[in-house]
């Protein structure tokens, strides 16, 4: 058994390398990170380079929490989202990961409560594009002998 440390609530105190260092100090296998860099400043490849050499550095395990925006109206920006996850499947079957976790992107009513959000608001055609995405996607993941872990809260 190994146990991994989300990366999500340190972000906010420490730079990545300082968070690798913390999850290796305490005693952690590996780290979940973003599929992207927080900021949004750093490209895709420079940011995944970023996460190889840490990895190589720390000898943590590795895995990625992926945003897959398969809720946004416009079917271009869906189709970015998902040429942006492939790339990152890809990276992490390259690493040797075996497990991704992914959650589709948000649902929000503005000013409604939380249970008024997220899978409250889904229609069917959110259903149907989310598994199309992931459908797609998981057939990537397949040559990489990667799992795709389909997180529920964010959507």
């Amino acid at each position: 058994m190994k146990i991994y440390m989300h990366i999500n609530y340190f972000e906010t105190h420490y730079h990545l390398e300082e968070a690798f260092d913390l999850a290796r100090e305490i005693g952690f296998d590996g780290i979940e990170v973003r599929d992207r860099d927080r900021s949004g400043a750093m490209p895709l490849e420079d940011y995944l380079a970023l996460t190889r050499r840490l990895v190589e550095e720390s000898g943590l395990g590795i895995t990625y929490g992926c945003r897959v925006d398969t809720t946004h109206p416009d079917a271009a920006v869906r189709e970015q989202s998902l040429a942006h996850f492939i790339r990152v499947i890809e990276f992490a079957g390259e690493l040797g990961v075996t497990t991704l976790n992914a959650f589709t992107g948000p649902l929000y009513l503005k000013g409604g409560r939380h249970s008024e959000c997220g899978s409250a608001l889904a229609t069917q055609e959110h259903y149907d594009e989310a598994a199309r995405m992931f459908r797609q996607a998981a057939s990537v993941a397949a040559k990489y002998g990667i799992t795709l872990c389909l997180e529920t809260h964010n959507g």
